[in-house]
């Protein structure tokens, strides 16, 4: 059951942040400083548990936040 839950938190986290963005660019019309905030968080926490068996390097991890700040 706990195997479940930890499968279940991140992605209703993630479902909920994408959630967020879309009414966020609702409400202004356009996407806004606060949805590319969220679309970041999102994207940051999709790379997380994109494959959480496998060891990723530093280098991985600069690589992949620079790709995200490079949205901005």
């Amino acid at each position: 059951m706990q195997a479940l839950q930890a499968q279940i938190n991140p992605h209703f986290l993630y479902n909920t942040l994408h959630l967020i963005y879309w009414e966020s660019v609702g409400l202004m019309g356009k996407p806004n400083k606060a949805s590319e905030m969220i679309e970041q968080l999102s994207d940051i926490l999709s790379y997380s548990f994109s494959n959480p068996n496998v060891r990723v390097t530093w280098e991985a991890e600069i690589a992949n936040t620079c790709v995200i700040l490079a949205k901005v």
